[in-house]
């Protein structure tokens, strides 16, 4: 097993990856000036819970077609488990231990965190052709999950241990570095999104979610998107209506 791993790893060098350029709608809206504000304590842990999650998922909007994510790609559809998930069924669950990651070949994953007093904040996303699962648990292998992680439609998977992953990473040196970049550039784009949370406006956000995934309004509610943003279902209302009136292009 060791030796078809070691084989299948041979040629991953990894590469130091980029932070991703701020383009397309997320562009198309001039900055408004520098805000700065007191936030309190629920709406701090959601954004720092969002900035771990989402982190994530620009990670995996940039570099899904990276020539070595395409080689974890592969050995995931090969040796994972194929799974189809219905609308509304769980991946992970919060506060417990879920030890798989997963491929999406076709769908859509919500993340939530439920806080203290029992609300639900709406923390990421996730889209086919991207990686799912919690970095935390990769790298902590008995750490609980801090987020539940559902399908928001039928979503078609391939899921495998950690325990898989981690013999493939330890196959040899550079597979082992390649991991060490996986975690290295997903905290670097944390940082890189918490400064978003600070510098754009809330339209900027909501547009860097359309580029994201285009026709996200047909499966998720307002409700849904403005919890996700940190902002009220009337703010995205305006957003929408400011945007029909100023078309971009």
């Amino acid at each position: 097993m060791r030796d078809t791993l070691q084989a299948q790893a041979a040629h991953a060098t990894p590469q130091t990856l980029p932070l991703p350029p701020a383009t397309g709608l997320r562009a198309a809206i001039c900055r408004s000036p520098l805000l700065f504000f007191q936030a309190n304590n629920s709406r701090s842990y959601s954004i720092f819970m969002q900035q771990l999650v989402y982190s994530m998922d620009d990670f995996n909007l940039q570099f899904a077609n990276h020539p070595k994510l395409e080689q974890l790609k592969q050995f995931i559809l090969g040796h994972g488990t194929y799974a189809e998930l219905k609308k509304g069924e769980q991946f992970s669950t919060q506060d417990k231990v879920n030890r798989r990651g997963a491929y999406i070949e076709n769908g859509m994953f919500r993340y939530t965190r439920a806080d203290e007093r029992g609300n639900i904040h709406i923390v990421g996303y996730t889209f086919s052709g991207e990686f799912t699962g919690s970095l935390c648990t990769l790298i902590q292998p008995d750490r609980p999950s801090l987020v539940t992680i559902e399908a928001v439609r039928d979503t078609r998977i391939y899921h495998i241990p950690y325990s898989k992953l981690e013999e493939f990473f330890a196959a040899n040196a550079e597979t082992m570095r390649l991991k060490c970049t996986l975690v290295e550039q997903s905290y670097l784009l944390m940082y890189h999104r918490l400064m978003d949370i600070y510098c754009k406006t809330p339209a900027e956000l909501y547009l860097d979610l359309l580029d994201r995934c285009p026709d996200i309004q047909a499966y998720i509610t307002l409700k849904e998107i403005a919890s996700f943003l940190g902002v009220t279902p009337e703010t995205i209302s305006r957003i929408r209506r400011k945007l029909e009136k100023q078309p971009l292009f």
